[in-house]
């Protein structure tokens, strides 16, 4: 079986820091003493500067408060 995907790259182009972010999640991975098996990594595209939250579920209500 084989399928051929047509990709179309995107450039964006950000001028300054805290304007534009890539934002997505990993796991789950084994749960942590306080019940956290997932990641939430938010990436600032200009600067590149990155934060991992944990979270207990990957629901958009956890994601949105932490």
């Amino acid at each position: 079986l084989s399928q051929q995907i047509e990709f179309t790259e995107v450039t964006t182009f950000v001028e300054k820091a805290g304007y534009a972010f890539a934002i997505d999640t990993i796991g789950p991975f084994p749960e942590s003493g306080d019940g956290k098996k997932y990641v939430l990594v938010v990436i600032d595209l200009f600067t590149r500067w990155t934060e991992l939250l944990t979270l207990e579920t990957l629901t958009a209500d956890e994601a949105a408060t932490v």
